[in-house]
């Protein structure tokens, strides 16, 4: 019967990081046959991958032989791959061979990866061909580690088979430009052009052809970014069925399809997958919220038919006069806020529209860049609105109008109004640029 003396080395590991081993032993004992060194077992658990993809990411193999540097060996590359926080490891061992046992505790913090331009390859492909290679790699990377490093190293030598010129770069994104939190990292093939040649769309309604085709023709020629195309998707070409209340149109996943591929650019062909959903006709429209104006001045502002299909495109351009009208009575920030009620039986929908004006900004002072004093003061005569009155955000356009005929003759005037918002007093101070216009 073979007797096993265990070992037991952990290394705490900051996330992210391959960390300083700290080691708890006992004697070791010598080795009392050759084959004492053999790795005969691997032990893998604490984690969601799979045992054989973390044992081949160690690079340990059963049946060869090890020492206790092949086990640090081996924690350190699974370290340096980042998709771990901790790893722990123990070995026992007797005549007949060495056992390992991994205790691995996962990285929490992984996101998603994104693929811009791999037009030669689905996702899922990609997805495969990297974890046959990498193992650990399922779709989510760390955002530190050696993982991304080796991500780009196979997905260059991949699309290098295309044109050697191509190799593959990778950006971390964050959600927006001010934000701190990183959300994916963005693998993108670089090196030649990647084109549109033209972009055309599946399920979508005959009867929307001709206005499809045309807002595709702002894609032709322009780089294949598959961010970029979503953009496309997700305002111009919806916007054509917003206008004909489609209010539920959603776009698929852009499909690429190599048309040629030369030494200074690829060309392609972009499909658009559309589900078009029901088209609604307007039942209703209900006002709520503020009324500081009545419900029938602000229904007037609103296009909509009732009964016919609703263009939203109109209705956002309708609201945003609401908008600007209540900016007359001082409240900048007001919002219409539309809540809908789908009827999909009838396919029809009624609107529920909540004013929230927010605060309301009164005037403060205004003053005038760019003229004589003389003119200044004339100018000063011609400004009606007066400190402490709510203020009215369409006055500055008015006013240029209303007082050109005070202005010194003989120069074509450009005009700028700018707005100085006080946020804590809630007041609005005006400043009037003048500059001769360039002719």
């Amino acid at each position: 019967m073979n007797v096993y003396t265990r070992i037991t080395l952990i290394l705490f590991m900051a996330p992210l990081v391959v960390g300083q081993s700290k080691t708890s032993s006992k004697h070791v004992p010598a080795a009392t046959s050759p084959s004492a060194s053999t790795l005969i077992a691997i032990n893998v658990k604490g984690t969601r991958y799979k045992p054989a993809d973390v044992i081949a990411v160690s690079g340990l193999r059963l049946g060869q032989n090890v020492t206790e540097q092949s086990f640090k060996a081996a924690s350190a590359k699974l370290g340096g791959s980042g998709l771990f926080t901790d790893i722990a490891y123990s070995y026992s061992y007797s005549s007949a061979g060495m056992k390992l046992d991994l205790d691995l505790v996962d990285n929490a913090e992984l996101v998603p990866v994104r693929f811009e331009n791999f037009v030669w390859y689905s996702d899922q492909e990609l997805i495969e061909k990297l974890h046959a290679q990498l193992g650990l790699f399922d779709g989510k990377l760390p955002l530190g580690g050696s993982l991304n490093d080796e991500v780009a190293e196979l997905l260059s030598g991949m699309i290098a088979t295309h044109n050697p010129r191509l190799h593959a770069t990778y950006l971390r994104s964050a959600p927006s430009p001010d934000s701190a939190k990183v959300d994916s990292v963005v693998f993108s093939a670089s090196g030649v052009p990647i084109q549109i040649r033209k972009v055309v769309y599946s399920g979508n309604n005959p009867e929307l052809a001709a206005p499809l085709a045309d807002v595709a023709k702002k894609m032709e020629g322009q780089e294949y970014l598959r961010s970029k195309l979503r953009y496309f998707a997700s305002t111009d070409a919806r916007s054509v069925y917003l206008r004909q209340g489609y209010l539920k149109a959603d776009f698929g996943v852009p499909e690429p399809t190599v048309v040629s591929e030369e030494q200074e650019k690829v060309i392609v062909d972009v499909k658009l997958p559309v589900t078009e959903g029901l088209q609604y006709k307007l039942s209703s429209i209900e006002w709520a919220g503020d009324n500081s104006f009545p419900p029938d001045k602000l229904q007037r502002m609103v296009h909509l038919i009732p009964e016919r299909p609703v263009n939203a495109v109109q209705l956002d351009e309708d609201l945003n006069s609401v908008r600007k009208l209540y900016g007359t009575r001082g409240y900048l920030n007001a919002k219409t806020m539309p809540e809908t009620d789908f009827n999909d039986s009838q396919g029809s929908v009624a609107y529920k529209l909540v004013i929230k004006t927010g605060d309301q900004y009164h005037f403060g002072e205004v003053d005038f860049d760019g003229l004589d004093e003389k003119s200044k003061a004339r100018l000063r005569e011609d400004w009606h609105l007066r400190e402490g009155e709510p203020y009215d955000s369409s006055y500055p356009a008015r006013f240029v109008r209303e007082s050109s005929g005070d202005l010194p003759t003989g120069v074509h005037w450009k005009i700028t109004p700018h707005e100085s918002i006080n946020e804590d007093e809630k007041t609005v101070d005006v400043t009037m640029t003048y500059a001769p216009a360039e002719s």
